[in-house]
């Protein structure tokens, strides 16, 4: 699937789960871009390209606006990624910088398909940022973006105090350790052997799948793991060959 297919996807994403309906008609004038970007179907971007720049700029206009609603700047600023894909790279990092944690949301979600090297950096520092649903995000851009180097950064989040709201673990932890079950290097099977040990056994399964695909073997239950670890430690039986 083409940058551009995946960028229609979340658009239209959006657009179901706010629950929009389509207008059933084209609108009376072009400008109208409220009643083109409600629309569900894919004739917007034959309305949008007629407009060409124009669309364009309006689109930026509404994303950036303080006196338009969350739910018309997050489409707007969707459809014009759509629009500009890699043209629109100005557009997100502006985007990156809104005081509005929603625009920072939409950013990061773009991001991987507009410029893959700036998404990894964004996404880093977004792993810091004050709204969870942004971080959360941060960690879902990571994971699409797919790059090891990204792991031990990832693993410091889960200790982070940030994360946590008095002694409750926060659910972005598990989307965390399911993020570096995907792309955690060779080298990583101590720390998924330490998640088994934590407290939140939401992190267990994942922290499995982790094993399982860095030493190939098919334990599934986390004392197995934790047996086979102690037993590799003290030479009791010959290394997997990631180890």
């Amino acid at each position: 699937m083409s940058a551009h297919d995946k960028l229609n996807l979340i658009f239209l994403a959006v657009l179901l789960m706010s629950g929009i309906n389509g207008f059933g008609s084209i609108p009376k004038k072009a400008t109208d871009l409220s009643q083109i970007l409600n629309d569900p179907t894919n004739k917007k971007w034959t309305l949008l390209k007629k407009q060409g720049s124009t669309a364009y700029s309006e689109l930026k206009q509404i994303a950036f606006s303080d006196a338009q609603s969350m739910s018309m700047r997050w489409k707007a600023f969707m459809a014009l990624a759509r629009m500009g894909e890699k043209e629109a790279l100005p557009e997100v990092k502006l985007a990156l910088e809104s005081s509005d944690w929603f625009m920072r949301d939409a950013a990061l979600k773009v991001l991987p398909y507009v410029d893959k090297a700036q998404a990894y950096l964004a996404a880093i520092e977004a792993l810091n940022d004050p709204a969870l649903i942004v971080r959360s995000t941060a960690v879902e851009t990571l994971k699409t973006v797919g790059l090891p180097e990204s792991a031990e950064r990832l693993y410091t989040e889960l200790s982070s105090k940030k994360n946590f709201i008095k002694d409750q673990r926060l659910w972005i932890r598990r989307r965390i350790t399911e993020t570096l079950a995907q792309l955690a290097p060779v080298g990583f099977e101590s720390k998924f052997i330490d998640l088994l040990n934590d407290k939140d056994i939401s992190l267990h399964k994942p922290a499995i799948e982790g094993l399982r695909k860095l030493t190939a073997l098919d334990f599934q239950k986390a004392d197995q793991w934790k047996s086979w670890w102690a037993a590799g430690l003290n030479n009791k039986h010959p290394p997997p060959p990631s180890l």
